[in-house]
């Protein structure tokens, strides 16, 4: 009543000082995050904005059914980790493969258009909860139209649908649909996260056919764990004729644990002699798993082709003269020469091998600060998760429930809930495993850890690169 006859101004756009506090208040409410993203350079039309916001939430509440499955649609694809734009093919695909059988059997043929048109429409200021993304002059004509969510209601999705684990019909789609290699290892990765491994393994393919060697490594990473260990090294040999020097690093490490030592330690040498060590740090995983002997061995055939003993004999002994003047006697006997001819022919390998040696510790030395790295960036992820207190609670949360579960015998409930924190990816592959071992499912933990679950959630029999290559041919036609 006191306002029925108020007018209040509202300027149309704000500046200045009025931005910087709108900048200090962003991360308390993502509404002011999307407005102050929506600035057009010195034109903030905040209150318009702010204005839309709560509109844009009323219209995906009350959409039709066929235009919220395709928002639902958008929204789950960006979940899934795809980029925010999003090619329109995709989009009615994705809406027509996650839609209700039956009320994609009643919708109208213009079903996608029809839905369009309501989801555009702008806010009161605001832009739609989809927003048609505008190629500028001179910007790459990439396919079709594209669109993208409104932040504000991406946001509010992704919250509300994180639960939702889509049907099987969208790997097509996305084999099929998508180019992106970015997107096509986001969408693996957050498989990987839910323990869909071998599904995981079908879009890293799909990526790498595409020409993504990035993906290449993860696909071989997969493979070695399924303990398809040749079928890593084809990855792995795909990735390295590609011409990238990384590569080599990972076939020769794939070659070892495949079986292929030699030819591993061959590749290991040839590249260090053209100034590439990695392969030869990398490898030391792979005899660290074995063979630590072996791996002494190869240092010295990489120090030394021609007397690949030296190092060990010499310069690991405690007293270098006397060992090197008893090498040189044996050498000098083994290949009948002179002992002035020995003793040359060894002072000439030891000052080839000084340089070399060099090159090898300074690489294990930068090995080590790498590992370090690697170990520090850990904890900072586990620090990280810890501070998230609504995730780690609600696992920790959820844990408790499995447990309480199990120790009252309500089995089936403990394998609801674990399905429920698998497909959200708030637990992992260990917690199943170790339940169905527990339980008598007649199935080891190392197994589904090593192979993963099927689309349903249910343990994988083992598989190989063959089974992914011949999914991918059978959903790509």
């Amino acid at each position: 009543m006191l306002l029925a006859c108020s007018d209040i101004s509202v300027p149309s756009y704000f500046s200045g000082e009025s931005l910087d506090d709108l900048k200090n208040a962003i991360g308390v409410d993502p509404r002011l995050a999307e407005s102050h993203k929506n600035i057009n350079g010195s034109r903030a039309r905040i209150t318009q904005f702010l204005a839309g916001a709560p509109v844009q939430m009323e219209r995906y509440r009350n959409a039709p059914e066929v235009a919220k499955a395709v928002l639902d649609a958008a929204i789950d694809l960006r979940r899934f980790g795809h980029g925010p734009s999003i090619p329109g093919r995709l989009l009615v695909e994705m809406a027509a493969a996650t839609m209700d059988v039956d009320l994609l059997n009643r919708a109208d043929d213009d079903w996608f258009d029809t839905s369009l048109e309501y989801l555009l429409s702008p806010c009161r200021g605001a832009s739609g909860p989809l927003v048609r993304v505008r190629r500028f002059p001179g910007s790459p004509v990439r396919g079709d139209e594209a669109f993208q969510v409104a932040d504000y209601l991406e946001q509010v999705g992704r919250s509300a649908r994180s639960s939702f684990f889509p049907p099987l019909a969208i790997l097509d789609v996305v084999l099929r649909g998508i180019v992106e290699a970015e997107d096509l290892r986001a969408l693996a990765a957050f498989l990987v996260e839910r323990g869909r491994v071998f599904h995981a393994s079908q879009v890293y393919l799909r990526a790498l056919d595409l020409g993504d060697y990035e993906s290449a490594d993860r696909l071989a990473d997969l493979l070695e764990f399924a303990k398809d260990r040749s079928g890593a090294v084809e990855i792995a040999r795909i990735r390295h004729q590609g011409g990238d020097p990384a590569a080599s690093a990972n076939l020769a490490y794939y070659l070892y644990r495949s079986g292929q030592k030699e030819e591993s330690a061959e590749l290991c040498i040839e590249e260090f002699d053209l100034g590439n060590s990695k392969p030869f740090i990398k490898v030391r995983e792979a005899y660290e798993l074995d063979d630590n002997a072996g791996y002494g061995i190869l240092e010295g055939r990489i120090l030394s082709r021609k007397f690949p003993e030296i190092y060990s004999r010499i310069f690991r002994s405690d007293a270098p003269s006397d060992a090197a003047r008893r090498f040189a006697e044996e050498l000098g006997r083994r290949m009948e020469i002179s002992m002035i001819e020995a003793v040359g022919l060894v002072n000439g390998e030891m000052e080839l091998l000084v340089p070399r040696l060099r090159r090898v510790t300074e690489a294990l030395s930068l090995h080590v600060e790498e590992i370090q790295v690697t170990h520090d960036r850990l904890n900072e992820y586990m620090d990280q998760l810890r501070s998230d207190a609504n995730g780690y609670g609600e696992m920790r949360a959820l844990r408790r429930k499995i447990e309480a579960c199990e120790e009252a015998g309500d089995l089936e409930r403990a394998r609801g809930l674990i399905a429920e924190g698998l497909n959200v990816g708030s637990i992992g592959l260990e917690t199943l495993g170790g339940h169905l071992e527990r339980f008598g499912q007649q199935v080891s933990a190392e197994s589904v850890e090593r192979f993963g679950v099927d689309w349903d959630g249910n343990p994988r029999s083992p598989w190989d690169l063959a089974d992914v290559r011949g999914a991918n041919r059978k959903s790509l036609g």
